[in-house]
């Protein structure tokens, strides 16, 4: 998912999708690109966004093209 496999530990972000198809059309995206300069600690939707959040929390643990640990919770 990212270019950049390791971005700095203190670059955290939580990532809250919400529903709606228009909202899950540009969320791959949209993590895609903030994946390039943030580790997603939490990680969750509802709906259409609940969707979106399994598949960014799978990329985050090393199902895409990331290898980042082996919990989607990065602890501080």
């Amino acid at each position: 998912m990212s270019t950049n496999p390791n971005p700095p530990p203190e670059k955290l972000c939580d990532l809250v999708m919400k529903g709606g198809i228009t909202s899950g059309v540009v969320y791959p995206l949209a993590a895609y690109e903030l994946s390039k300069a943030f580790r997603f600690k939490n990680i969750d939707g509802t709906s259409a966004g609940a969707i979106a959040a399994v598949a960014t929390a799978a990329a985050e643990l090393g199902g895409g093209s990331v290898d980042r640990g082996v919990s989607a919770e990065i602890e501080n």
